[in-house]
């Protein structure tokens, strides 16, 4: 892909303090360096043992929203080829590579285009590439375990990346957590990265697992029928 995206490589890590499950965090400044690139990836990677984290339960990649650059519709905001923690941040070895045990997605919203390659279709029916509902990544597609996008901005072609659409985050859980160790590196590569492109997104780490949607359904309502109880037994 011909993307022109702003140099925006400073990211924040997030170091729980209170209820890490209900997401209160202290933001720690933490700088993704570019590295070289992998068929038409490039690739940045942040060091992870700089953080004061003892260890890591989830990285959250957030689109920085920029309407600019890159390709409109399917294509729109920050194309992300993979996302892993690797222990000595280089991509000769792998077998020292932790991979999410889930996702959580929200899609952002994506530029108008009447070209309809870059449109959904019935392969790819969500909002952005690489998913299949506005909240549900298509790891089939997506494989964010792997450095493999073919970086064309055709539905019909592409494969190998999700695009996160302007504002878009996802949210990459590890359980069990990650051991910061003496040395720790977040990896990510951006599709169609050519010098001087960035990659205009912040993270958050927590050292807590982010709970799935469904935990924290239930959560809620334990509460409240703790809260009932209570109240009932009062009367």
């Amino acid at each position: 892909m011909n993307m022109q995206k702003k140099l925006c490589i400073t990211f924040f890590v997030a170091a729980v303090l209170i209820m890490p499950t209900l997401g209160l965090a202290l933001q720690i400044p933490l700088t993704m360096t570019p590295g070289s690139l992998v068929g038409g990836t490039l690739i940045f990677s942040a060091d992870l043992a700089s953080t004061g984290l003892s260890e890591i339960g989830s990285i959250t990649i957030t689109d920085d929203g920029t309407p600019v650059g890159g390709q409109p519709g399917i294509f729109s905001g920050f194309d992300l080829d993979a996302l892993f923690i690797d222990t000595d941040g280089l991509l000769g070895t792998t077998g020292d590579r932790f991979f999410a045990s889930s996702f959580l997605f929200t899609a952002g919203t994506t530029r108008p285009t009447g070209n309809p390659i870059e449109m959904p279709n019935a392969a790819h029916p969500g909002p952005t590439f690489g998913s299949l509902d506005e909240n549900t990544v298509d790891l089939a597609t997506a494989t964010l375990n792997s450095l493999d996008a073919v970086a064309v901005a055709d539905v019909n072609t592409a494969d190998g990346f999700l695009t996160l659409g302007d504002g878009g985050m996802i949210t990459a859980s590890f359980s069990p957590e990650v051991i910061v160790g003496g040395t720790l590196f977040l990896v990510t590569g951006e599709v169609g990265g050519q010098a001087g492109e960035g990659l205009g997104a912040y993270v958050t780490v927590s050292d807590e697992p982010v709970p799935e949607p469904g935990t924290i359904l239930l959560l809620g309502t334990g509460l409240i029928g703790l809260a009932y109880s209570r109240r009932k037994q009062k009367r």
